[in-house]
Order: structure tokens, then sequence, then C-alpha cells
């Protein structure tokens, strides 16, 4: 739609747009082409929630191990402190 007179479609112009002339989804069955749209991103979306907990179980192992190796480091130093060489 255009303000402009001048811009505006015509009456047989208006009529011949394929919204109009019948050549929409309307009469095009769509039914196979929404499916496969909704099959894809159904998919993607499981294939995002399983990278994202097997990216939060990487962290929580990262983590993990690095407490660990803090703690060893940190019993290291005390029993090091209480007996020196």
């Amino acid at each position: 739609m255009c303000c402009d007179p001048e811009h505006r479609y015509t009456c047989e112009q208006a009529l011949e747009h394929p919204w109009i002339s019948g050549n929409t989804a309307y009469t095009t069955d769509i039914h196979g082409t929404v499916a496969s749209h909704l099959k894809k991103s159904l998919a993607r979306r499981n294939w995002r929630k399983a990278y994202n907990a097997a990216a939060a179980i990487r962290q929580l192992q990262m983590l993990r191990l690095s407490s660990n190796s803090n703690r060893i480091s940190s019993q290291r130093a005390s029993t090091s402190a209480a007996f020196p060489v």
C-alpha cells in the first residue's frame, strides 16, 4: 500500500497479483514443506540440547580436576612446610 496515488496498484494490477489471483498458500498444499521445516527445527533443537549438556559436563569435569589439583598442591605445600628436607 502506498500513500501516493501515483504509485498505487490499479484495479487490473491488483486483480493480477498472486495473493488475489489464487496462486497462494490457500490453494497450495504446504503441509509437506511445513512438516519438513518443523522436523528440521526439532532435530536442530535436540542437537543443541545435547551439545549444551555435553559442554556443561565438560565444564564440571574441568572444575573438578582444577579443584582436585589445587587441593593436592595445597596438601603438598603444607606437608613440605611441616617436614622440610
